[in-house]
């Protein structure tokens, strides 16, 4: 992945910004936007995405005890076979398999927002957007009294009978895109060899003495550091135990959303 909606809007240095040529524009935000989003556990900046969700036929319970009894009615039929269900209650028998509403909710990849959701066909017909919202950030919820697919065969597109389009990600914070757009102006500083705060393996020089002193890598790039201070200080307090990626929960129960590209 790479870093989306990362774009300078009022540069934390001023008004050098405008000096520079789009050519360096591009390079340095470029460099500033992958520094940044990986140093603060690349979370923010939303990415479009077109997916042809899938879910299951049948909704199995969260837990389900030995033994797991299978019929054509579906799983968890049988004499006194407990589970959790849904609801987070247990259950000593009867439908294991029943859950109101389960085909009228697909997961996506969140987080996202019902603002963010830019399109949903069904059979190539745009659903209108009052017909659904988004809920926990991450469920496409239909509202409406009609359920969304079931399933769908992927190789028929003629036309695909479920397609989402939706931004995936967090907005960035404005203390992290503040820090972003300087950070920005030192790196196109740096294009251009102008005087920057970046920092230099060398720090100090003594030319008779012939005496150097270099900064030791891992003094900041071990911590995703830039070596500037105040942008350093913001990528601290965002992300204070150094997350390298958003916390992720998998489950095979659930069916991952093909991508559209």
């Amino acid at each position: 992945m790479a870093p989306c909606g990362w774009t300078i809007t009022t540069c934390g240095c001023g008004n050098c910004w405008d000096n520079y040529s789009p050519q360096v524009q591009a390079r340095a935000a470029a460099l500033a936007a992958m520094q940044m989003w990986a140093a603060t556990g690349r979370r923010y900046g939303p990415c479009e995405l077109t997916v042809q969700p899938c879910r299951p036929r049948r909704d199995l319970p969260l837990y389900q005890a030995w033994p797991v009894i299978y019929s054509e009615w579906g799983y968890g039929y049988g004499l006194l076979n407990p589970f959790i269900n849904t609801d987070g209650q247990w259950v000593n028998g009867g439908c294991g398999v029943c859950r109101c509403g389960a085909s009228c909710e697909i997961p996506l990849q969140g987080p996202t927002t019902t603002a963010r959701v830019g399109y949903v066909l069904v059979d190539d017909i745009p659903v209108d957007s009052s017909a659904f919202q988004i809920q926990n950030g991450y469920l496409l919820v239909r509202i409406d009294g009609e359920c969304w697919p079931i399933c769908q065969n992927y190789s028929k597109q003629d036309p695909p009978k479920f397609v989402v389009n939706y931004q995936r990600g967090n907005e960035i914070p404005p203390a992290v895109q503040g820090a972003f757009e300087i950070l920005a102006c030192e790196y196109a500083k740096a294009c251009v060899d102008a005087e920057c705060r970046l920092p230099r393996r060398l720090q100090s020089l003594t030319r008779q003495g012939v005496e150097l002193q270099v900064i030791e890598t891992d003094d900041y790039l071990d911590r995703a550091m830039t070596g500037i201070t105040e942008v350093d200080a913001v990528i601290a307090a965002d992300n204070p135990f150094r997350l390298t990626q958003r916390p992720q929960v998998f489950s095979p129960d659930l069916f991952p959303a093909r991508m559209v590209t």
